[in-house]
């Protein structure tokens, strides 16, 4: 058998020259997130951008649909991501224009003037802080198996997104923050001659990595405003201040960290931080809608107040081998 490979690079393009398109509809129903708690961050989360020089090299390879919904998935998908943490108040942000028109539609007399469910003019409160996603890099590899005169057997694709993401002060103008994220997925298909097949298939390593991406962003930002934290501890146990809907999940090993001086920038005079002496690690055992509980595998001084920090996926399979 002899193998040929056909490699794409998935074409990025202004929002202006894109045809219509939408990702096929999820099968998985939509749950509306809780109410964010009191003393919650405002955040609007602006539309994607997209890097310059990327699209210029690539507005000629004729896959311009394929970002368009990537960059529409990722907007709303951040929005969600954001809003089932409960830790932020989400401000509209791409349908920003469909808010004014229903103020000013319940503002044109139709509606009684003392409703208390009717919008007024001027008493919109604007975000503190705008998120702002850019993607600067984003490929779309096919690859295709197939036997010597015969028609392909297995095809496969690998699609990589990477983004900015900047956190402003919508009042200054300052950056408060700015990360990376980037993923990555691949998807193996075994292609049937007997088969006959419609839509893209595309759309679901798309949507994948979309979500994936939104996900990861979404932890960033929550770790910028509201790191996790030991708020209880009791004997080996503990409780952390994060809950269903923020990335944490039972098996996740953590790395907990006593706050030490706070550390100034001798030129500016700017906070960078504190300094941070590790004092343990934590394993989570369960997961509840507003907090999670974890015991305590490494102690070298873990105590209440204490912040806590994901490990990677490889050091967690270290410690999980280490365990046995």
């Amino acid at each position: 058998m002899k193998r040929f490979f056909n490699f794409s690079i998935l074409t990025l393009a202004t929002f202006g020259i894109l045809a219509p398109a939408t990702f096929a509809q999820d099968p998985t129903p939509a749950v509306a997130p809780s109410a964010p708690a009191t003393g919650a961050e405002s955040l609007m989360v602006a539309p994607t951008k997209l890097g310059d020089a990327l699209v210029a090299a690539n507005t000629g390879e004729g896959r311009a649909n394929q970002m368009r919904r990537v960059s529409e998935a990722l907007d709303t998908q951040l929005r969600a991501a954001l809003g089932g943490t409960r830790k932020f108040s989400i401000h509209v942000g791409t349908n920003y224009k469909d808010v004014i028109d229903e103020i000013a539609r319940q503002n044109s007399g139709t509606f009684k003037s003392d409703d208390p469910n009717r919008a007024t003019v001027g008493e919109m409160l604007p975000p503190k802080y705008r998120v702002i996603p850019q993607i600067d890099d984003f490929q779309d590899v096919a690859e295709q198996l197939v036997a010597e005169g015969a028609a392909p057997v297995a095809s496969a694709r690998r699609v990589r997104l990477s983004l900015v993401l900047s956190i402003v002060d919508a009042a200054t103008g300052v950056e408060k923050e700015t990360t990376n994220v980037q993923v990555e997925d691949r998807k193996v298909l075994q292609v049937n001659p007997n088969l006959r097949q419609t839509g893209d298939q595309n759309d679901a390593i798309l949507l994948a990595l979309t979500r994936q991406a939104a996900q990861v962003s979404a932890q960033r930002i929550l770790d910028v405003f509201f790191p996790a934290k030991i708020i209880g501890k009791v004997d080996k146990t503990v409780t952390l201040n994060r809950g269903d809907g923020t990335f944490i999940a039972v098996g996740q090993v953590w790395d907990a960290f006593a706050l030490g001086e706070e550390l100034k920038d001798p030129d500016t005079g700017a906070v960078l931080g504190y300094d941070e002496v590790p004092s343990g690690k934590i394993k989570i055992t369960s997961v509840s809608p507003k907090f999670s509980k974890g015991t305590i595998i490494e102690d070298i001084g873990i105590d209440k107040g204490h912040v806590l920090r994901l490990q990677e996926p490889k050091a967690q399979s270290e410690d999980a081998r280490d365990a046995q």
